[in-house]
C-alpha cells in the first residue's frame, strides 16, 4: 500500500472533520463500498489524531510559536497533527517530516512546508531531550 496514499486521505479526512466540525463517522462513511487498504490505514491515523487531539494540540501550541491553534492554516494544524502523531506511534522521525513536508508543499500554502519543518524539528528535539532526560 503506497504510504503517501494513505496520509493524503488521512488529511483529507481530518480537514474535513476539523474545518466542518463533522462527525468522524460520517465522514468517513461517505467512501461506500470502495473501502481499501488505504482507507483503512487512513481511518486509524484519524482516530489515532482524535483520539489524542487534546494532546497534540498542546505540543504543537509550545512548538509553533506566534501561532495559536485556532489561528493555524487548517491543512497545516492537521499536517502537524498527522505527523506527530505517526512519530508518538513509533514511524522513523525523518520518515514523518519528509513525508508532512510534501503533505505541506501540495496543500499548504507557500509558508507551509517551511513552517511544517520547523515544528516538526522541534518536536524532535523535544524527544530527544526526553530521551536523554
Amino acid at each position: 500500500m503506497p504510504r503517501r496514499r494513505f496520509r493524503n486521505q488521512a488529511l483529507t479526512w481530518l480537514f474535513e472533520i476539523d474545518l466542518g466540525h463533522a462527525d468522524p463517522k460520517v465522514v468517513l462513511a461517505r467512501t461506500g463500498k470502495d473501502w481499501t487498504p488505504v482507507h483503512e490505514a487512513a481511518e486509524k491515523a484519524v482516530w489515532g489524531v482524535l483520539g489524542s487531539q487534546a494532546r497534540l494540540d498542546r505540543i504543537i501550541a509550545q512548538l509553533a510559536r506566534d501561532w495559536s491553534i485556532d489561528r493555524m492554516p487548517a491543512v497545516d494544524r492537521n499536517i502537524l497533527r498527522l505527523a506527530i502523531w505517526e512519530m508518538s506511534s513509533g514511524l522513523s522521525p525523518a520518515v514523518a517530516i519528509n513525508e508532512a513536508v510534501e503533505l505541506a508543499k501540495a496543500y499548504g500554502a507557500e509558508e507551509s512546508p517551511g513552517f511544517v519543518n520547523g515544528v516538526l524539528a522541534g518536536y524532535l528535539k523535544l524527544e530527544e531531550d526526553a530521551v536523554r532526560g
